[in-house]
C-alpha cells in the first residue's frame, strides 16, 4: 500500500470498517479509520516498511493522521516506520516531528559470511544443485559487502545473474553470468541521489568541487 489513501483504507478494514479500495477520498478513508478505531479493543501497531517510497507522496501527511488519532478518537496508534534512509526523520515536517516521539533502532550491516548463508538458502530453492559455478556465491556476497552489506542487492544480483544464464539456454550460472548481472545494476548511491531536493543536490555539488584539502559543513 503505496500512498496514504490505499493505507487508511487498509487500516479500516482491519478494523472491522468495509471501505472500497476506489472511488473514496482520503478524508473519508480517514473517517472511516477512525470509526474502526473508536471500536477497538485494543491498540493497533501500524508497520511501515519501506517508509522512505512511501514518504516522498505523502508520508508526512499519513503519519500526521496517524499521530492525531488521540485527539480525534481519543485512541493511541503504534507506529513503526522501516527505512534504508536513517535521515528521513529529519525532513518529517514540523508538525509531525514535534508529536512524533521516536525511538530509533539500526540494523549492523550483513557480515560476508551471513550474505553467503542468506544466498545459500535462496538459491536451494532456486537452483538445480548443479546450477552455480562454485565461485558464484562468494563473488555476489563480495560484492553486496562492498556495497554496505545489503541483503537485497545480493538478491538480485543472484535474481539477474540466473536470468542472464537462463536466456542464453546455459547450463550453469557462471562468473561472467554474475559480472553481467553487475553491470546492469543501478548503485544504491545513485538512487539515493535521484530522491535529493534540488538544494541537497547543490550542496552535494559543492562538495564534489571544493578544491581544498578539507572542507567543514559550516563551509
Amino acid at each position: 500500500f503505496n500512498s496514504r489513501q490505499s493505507v487508511l483504507t487498509e487500516l479500516a478494514a482491519f478494523l472491522g470498517v468495509p471501505v472500497p479500495r476506489r472511488g473514496i477520498g482520503t478524508a473519508e478513508a480517514f473517517a472511516q479509520f477512525l470509526e474502526g478505531l473508536k471500536r477497538s479493543a485494543f491498540v493497533p501497531m501500524v508497520v511501515l516498511d519501506e517508509f522512505d517510497q512511501l514518504f516522498f507522496r505523502d508520508g508526512n501527511e499519513l503519519l500526521y493522521d496517524l499521530l492525531r488519532t488521540s485527539e480525534q478518537a481519543k485512541k493511541f496508534v503504534g507506529v513503526v516506520l522501516i527505512s534504508n534512509d536513517a535521515h528521513l526523520p529529519f525532513r518529517f515536517e514540523d508538525r509531525v516531528r514535534s508529536s512524533f516521539s521516536r525511538l530509533s533502532v539500526s540494523f549492523d550491516a550483513y557480515t560476508p559470511l551471513q550474505l553467503k548463508d542468506i544466498l545459500r538458502e535462496r538459491s536451494e530453492k532456486a537452483f538445480e544443485s548443479t546450477a552455480l559455478e562454485e565461485e558464484v556465491i562468494p563473488m555476489i556476497a563480495g560484492h553486496a559487502s562492498g556495497l554496505g552489506g545489503d541483503c537485497r542487492i545480493a538478491l538480485e544480483s543472484l535474481l539477474k545473474a540466473g536470468r542472464i544464464a537462463e536466456r542464453e539456454n546455459a547450463e550453469t550460472v557462471s562468473v561472467l553470468h554474475v559480472k553481467e548481472a553487475f553491470a546492469l545494476m543501478e548503485s544504491p548511491l545513485k538512487k539515493a541521489v535521484g530522491r535529493l531536493s534540488e538544494s541537497e543536490r547543490l550542496v552535494l555539488q559543492c562538495v564534489l568541487d571544493w578544491k581544498g584539502d578539507s572542507i567543514t559543513s559550516g563551509q
